[in-house]
């Protein structure tokens, strides 16, 4: 199903949100490797406006790379981004340069409410995401995925055209994933829009404490039944810092079943 052409994550990944120091570097890359996941995204910008410093951001890519472990950034663009076009347009450069940067393998548009009946702006987003890449003289240009809600039809006050232009669609499955009946939905709504689900799955708290283990397993069952069908290459967890230790221990283990050749 993926184009040897496009840059798209493959295995599991996690996302890094913010970072305010290079203390944990070390630790950061010991979990990740437990898990057996293969890449990481590191957030770029906030909904809140908040930019992870591009130096700290530089230190953890160039170690993770260092231990074979690819790596993503990721922006999630709040209100004042969506405000208009050309605000739209610069958190589509600021995600560039800092993938450039840090020489990333791609960049994921996280779109949420702010971007609710801002069709123009986020058309802006994606297509000046789009156009910058496509600019790029790198060899195999940087991916873009699209980050969004998990059901489209609940949220039609979003350009899901949007999905369709990049490489892949990540849906955030989180509490979604607790019915086999809407991961069916959710996977079917999508792939109208783009054949390359990618999912984003919860490793927090979403039902009750100390049932993380539990739930995650779960998702895995109900998220991957079927997947010779599906054919999922990746699937990314939200979020690194909110992951257990049998929560790891888990996903090393799907990583083996879905991943591991």
């Amino acid at each position: 199903m993926t184009n040897d052409n496009k840059n798209i994550p493959t295995g599991f990944g996690y996302y890094l949100r913010r970072m305010s120091s290079t203390k944990d570097v070390q630790g950061t890359i010991k979990r990740v490797k437990d898990s057996k996941a293969t890449w990481i995204s590191l957030m770029v910008e906030a909904e809140d406006g908040y930019i992870n410093s591009k130096s700290i951001l530089k230190t953890y890519s160039d170690a993770f790379k260092s231990n074979g472990i690819k790596v993503w950034v990721w922006t999630f663009p709040g209100n004042k981004r969506a405000a208009d076009v050309e605000e739209s347009a610069a958190a589509a450069a600021l995600a560039y340069e800092t993938a450039l940067f840090v020489n990333a393998d791609g960049i994921m548009l996280d779109v949420e409410k702010a971007y609710k009946g801002k069709k123009k702006q986020l058309n802006q987003l994606v297509n000046e995401t789009l156009d910058l890449r496509n600019g790029s003289s790198n060899n195999k240009p940087m991916g873009v995925g699209f980050v969004s809600y998990p059901i489209p039809t609940f949220h039609r006050d979003i350009d899901w055209t949007c999905a369709t232009k990049c490489d892949f669609a990540s849906p955030m499955i989180y509490d979604t994933s607790k019915t086999k009946q809407l991961v069916d939905r959710c996977y079917n709504e999508y792939t109208k829009y783009n054949p390359v689900w990618i999912p984003s799955m919860a490793t927090y708290e979403t039902e009750s404490p100390d049932s993380e283990e539990k739930q995650l397993k779960g998702d895995f069952d109900r998220i991957f039944e079927g997947n010779g069908n599906r054919n999922i290459p990746a699937a990314i967890f939200w979020s690194e810092s909110t992951t257990g230790d049998k929560e790891r221990k888990l996903i090393a283990d799907y990583s083996d079943l879905l991943f591991i050749k």
